[in-house]
């Protein structure tokens, strides 16, 4: 039987000539993967376009208990987003997030705020100036606040001059192999206050950035998400100073 699904699409890979096999992150049952046809109709192609990533999404989806793959009909656009498929900057952070929810919710989970936050968060990418500081910080505060959602956000309740935070433990420590200095501690603490509002008083150059860049993926790493191979993350690196 098929019921509604509002969803945010991930990713859409070949499976054989005609078909693809799409991921969706859905608010009412976490990440499923759909077969979809995708052959050279005029059908088709509307269909590709509407399953780009990160775009928001309504569909009725037939989900199976015993199936790895569903089936998915009537697919269309919740709202529109016409700058992320035109702007190049935004296409790319919309690539990463994407890839970034998929490598994070491997383990299928349900978490409705976590749909929710992926959700705002594109829409919020949408409403970004075609530049900025805002936009160039736009990946970063997205990495940042999606810790929240991963379980892996960090505590930096106990910070204090001279302070030393450990990467291993997310949290205040002292002596660990993945300990930050004080001074990258006392920063490392104001990026967490980091969110799509306050990104755009954090004036970077882009290596400024890259490092912090680094650093995240880093911290994800060591929490079991390991996000430093993701083809996109080589194209977030030249973002625009």
């Amino acid at each position: 039987m098929y019921e509604h699904l509002d969803a945010v699409v991930l990713r859409a890979v070949r499976h054989s000539d005609a078909r693809w096999v799409v991921t969706l992150l859905t608010r009412q049952r976490g990440p499923l993967a759909f077969l979809v046809a995708m052959g050279a109709t005029a059908g088709a192609r509307r269909r590709r376009a509407v399953l780009a990533p990160m775009n928001v999404i309504e569909l009725e989806g037939d989900i199976r208990p015993n199936r790895s793959l569903h089936t998915m009909r009537g697919a269309q656009p919740e709202t529109p987003l016409p700058s992320l498929a035109t702007h190049p900057v935004k296409i790319i952070m919309a690539q990463l997030m994407a890839e970034v929810l998929a490598a994070a919710t491997r383990d299928e989970q349900h978490d409705p705020l976590l749909y929710d936050f992926a959700r705002y968060s594109v829409l919020e990418l949408e409403g970004l100036e075609e530049k900025g500081i805002a936009l160039a910080n736009f990946h970063l505060a997205f990495l940042v606040g999606l810790t929240r959602f991963v379980g892996i956000e960090p505590d930096f309740t106990d910070v204090e001059p001279g302070a030393t935070f450990s990467l291993d433990e997310g949290r205040m420590a002292w002596g660990t192999p993945n300990t930050l200095s004080p001074t990258e501690t006392a920063f490392a603490a104001r990026l967490a206050r980091m969110n799509y509002r306050t990104s755009r008083v954090f004036h970077l150059t882009r290596r400024e950035r890259n490092d912090i860049l680094d650093g995240i993926l880093r911290y994800y790493s060591l929490h079991g998400i390991p996000l430093m191979s993701l083809r996109t993350v080589a194209l977030a690196r030249e973002i625009y100073d």
